[in-house]
């Protein structure tokens, strides 16, 4: 099971994702205060920014569970077609995650303009935060 601590005072303004292991969905941020994911290996569901601090989910190919920004500084997660773990933000500017259907790696938010992440069930490359405003950090 994923587990988590909360950042130093002094860099616990975003929240960067982290996975626990080499591999496929994988979460990294380059840099404290971007909350942009990328992916350490080519591959499937990879999430790449753009640049910083725009926050935006691109895939740099077609294939499934891709995340995409329908417009610069959103920071909201669309998948362009349905398929298990895509990412959908109720609403624009909240860059809240959620899957239109539970399954392994989605991502939920508990509340708009958190940019929490929650995975519904246990998993590889799922997405937890510890608590609203905290910074995720592998023990």
């Amino acid at each position: 099971m994923l587990q988590y601590e909360r950042a130093p005072s002094s860099t616990v303004s975003d929240i960067n994702c982290y996975s626990p292991a080499e591999g496929d969905n994988n979460c990294y941020s380059p840099a404290e205060g971007d909350n942009n994911c990328y992916s350490p290996a080519e591959g499937d569901n990879n999430y790449y920014s753009p640049a910083e601090g725009d926050n935006n989910y691109y895939s740099p190919a077609e294939g499934d569970n891709n995340c995409y920004s329908p417009a610069e500084g959103d920071n909201n997660c669309y998948s362009p077609a349905e398929g298990d773990n895509n990412c959908y933000s109720p609403a624009e500017g909240d860059n809240n995650y959620y899957s239109p259907a539970e399954g392994d790696n989605n991502c939920y938010s508990p509340a708009e303009g958190d940019n929490s992440c929650y995975s519904p069930a246990e998993g590889d490359n799922n997405y937890y935060s510890p608590a609203e405003g905290d910074k995720l950090e592998m023990l």
